[in-house]
């Protein structure tokens, strides 16, 4: 995590996902999620990226998002 220039006011939190069809396993959940960070001007100061392979339901993506 950056050394960031102004105090964080607004925590916005992001979690997405879409069902891939794999050829010898069906169907997976691939999940991606946002963490960002903005001023109270509502400048984004940074964001932080995570994303989990395939799998039935949510649990590594949420798990991953409760870590940052």
């Amino acid at each position: 995590m950056p050394l960031l220039p102004e105090p964080v006011e607004t925590i916005a939190i992001g979690l997405d996902g879409t069902c891939m069809l794999l050829c010898e396993h069906g169907w997976r959940e691939a999940m991606c999620g946002t963490l960002s960070l903005y001023s109270a001007n509502g400048d984004r100061l940074h964001t932080i990226y995570t994303a989990s392979s395939p799998e039935y339901g949510k649990q590594s993506q949420e798990k991953a998002l409760v870590r940052r």
